[in-house]
């Protein structure tokens, strides 16, 4: 709720300054030192991008890393169960973006003599907040309401159920992601005829 309201509110700020800067444009001051700080805080997030890449990285398990060996961001965003992985993955990536739209905009303004691209970036900028609190409003309402686990996951444990010899067929199985690394799992079996009473209670011999 903290990053939604953040991202929400920043957005609305933001297409309401850009607003009035196209309407009533004006030249950018301290451009230097403008496109300074635009550039530290650049490296900043870059830094902050790759190690949350990093981290989200180590906490994918293995069936996720086989199944996905290279995801591209959008895809580690959607496939995370961990809303302080997505969140910040999401945040980072738009930084970026948002502060390449601001450079944009300072360029404009500040080389061209066309004004109003402060307000456009502004503009711009506010649009992307308000679609990030868009995403995290989806991904966090998937797990709120019982997002189902990956479909590696799912098939890894079609695979441990089907090669249990007292095993006939794998019916249905129902997930629930209960946590980042909890999942809830029910499945419908038809075991095979010839199963006698102690067949049921003997572990499977491979």
């Amino acid at each position: 709720m903290v990053a939604l309201l953040i991202f929400a509110g920043g957005g609305v700020a933001a297409i309401h300054e850009g607003i009035e800067r196209i309407r009533h444009p004006a030249p950018v001051g301290h451009v230097g030192l403008t496109l300074a700080v635009l550039g530290v805080c650049m490296v900043f997030e870059i830094v902050s991008l790759v190690v949350s890449l990093r981290a989200a990285e180590q906490g994918r398990s293995a069936l996720s890393r086989r199944r996905f060996p290279s995801p591209s961001l959008a895809q580690r965003i959607h496939f995370s169960a961990d809303p302080g992985v997505f969140e910040v993955l999401a945040e980072d990536a738009a930084s970026i973006l948002g502060l390449i739209l601001a450079f944009l905009g300072v360029i404009g303004s500040a080389w061209f003599g066309w004004h109003q691209a402060d307000g456009v970036a502004a503009v711009a900028i506010g649009l992307m907040l308000v679609a990030l609190a868009g995403v995290v409003v989806a991904e966090t309402h998937s797990l709120l309401t019982g997002e189902a686990a990956l479909p590696s996951t799912i098939e890894a444990a079609c695979r441990i159920l089907t090669d249990d010899p007292r095993v006939d067929v794998v019916c249905e199985v129902l997930s629930m992601q209960l946590g980042p690394e909890e999942i809830l799992m029910a499945a419908t079996l038809d075991f095979r005829d010839h199963l006698t009473g102690p067949d049921w209670k003997r572990p499977p011999t491979n």
